[in-house]
């Protein structure tokens, strides 16, 4: 189990072994004694599931990663691959909660080209994160936060937000992201005082 370190000790023994006569111990606190000083994490139980692919339509990719997320698939990314026989393919990865595996296998056995995958348990650790909107000068624009230990790591607005923004406004992206990165920043800043 994760747990805090508060001590270390060691020991050397007094007999003459053909291997060391050594010892460590760790002493600390655990999470279930509600230490406060380790970080509480997301910790559920993933699968990851992959499958080569070398002789699929490219253009069906979009359709089988939309069906995929629809189905509750956490996340799903190509690795540009060389097969046997100097083939180009694609490791297709899905990570997802143990309870949507069999869902996704059909999908991916429906959609693919595949005849097999492989399937690893996986931990997943996530720092804590929260949204909330943010008003500024050109609308509403969502902003993601992210903590570690308590303390604000992290802050990213949406890219879709900002992709309408620029649309919209006729400003270039680039200059959409810093201004209301910017603006983050000074309201992060303002929060701490």
């Amino acid at each position: 189990p994760q747990f805090m370190i508060e001590k270390v000790g060691y020991g050397i023994g007094k007999g003459d072994l053909e291997i060391p006569n050594v010892l460590r111990v760790y002493l600390g606190s655990s999470e279930d004694e509600s230490n406060s000083r380790i970080e509480k994490t997301d910790r559920n139980e993933y699968y990851l599931l992959e499958t080569n692919l070398d002789d699929m339509n490219p253009e069906y990719f979009d359709f089988v990663e939309e069906r995929l997320y629809e189905a509750g698939a956490v996340d799903v990314f190509k690795i540009p691959i060389i097969m046997k026989k100097s083939r180009p393919g694609i490791i297709l990865s899905i990570l997802t909660p143990k309870e949507r595996v069999a869902t996704l296998e059909e999908i991916i056995y429906q959609e693919t080209t595949t005849i097999g995958l492989r399937k690893y348990p996986v931990e997943k650790s996530m720092i804590p994160r929260t949204s909330k909107v943010l008003e500024t000068k050109y609308g509403p624009v969502k902003v993601k936060y992210s903590y570690h230990k308590g303390q604000l790591l992290k802050a990213k607005p949406y890219y879709e937000d900002l992709k309408k923004i620029a649309r919209q406004k006729g400003i270039a992206l680039p200059q959409i992201y810093q201004e209301i990165s910017h603006l983050i920043y000074e309201e992060s800043n303002t929060n701490k005082e």
